[in-house]
């Protein structure tokens, strides 16, 4: 438990803009073979920020599947662009 890693990439959209994205990810707890992975983010576009922080819970036994639920945040929240993705990990 409590291992990190991270992961940073340029996305281009097919070469419309530029996003600079960077994820953290930590292994918050493991319990009978499942874990929780904490995620935290930043898409970093030309105008604006966006944070994602949220969880996926997968199962140790069968590759790593699993859901969870990201929360999204961006210019003007929580008044406006916040809002919840729910996620799935699939082999």
């Amino acid at each position: 438990m409590g291992t990190e890693w991270s992961a940073r990439w340029i996305d281009t959209r097919g070469g419309s803009a530029r996003i600079e994205r960077s994820y953290r990810y930590r292994i918050a707890r493991v319990n009978r073979g499942r874990a929780r992975i904490a995620i935290r983010g930043e898409d970093v576009f030309p105008s604006a920020t966006w944070t994602a922080q949220g969880y996926v819970d997968v199962d140790l036994a069968d590759g790593l599947e699993g859901q969870g639920v990201l929360r999204i945040r961006g210019p003007g929240a929580p008044r406006v662009n916040a809002f919840e993705r729910h996620i799935s990990v699939r082999r």
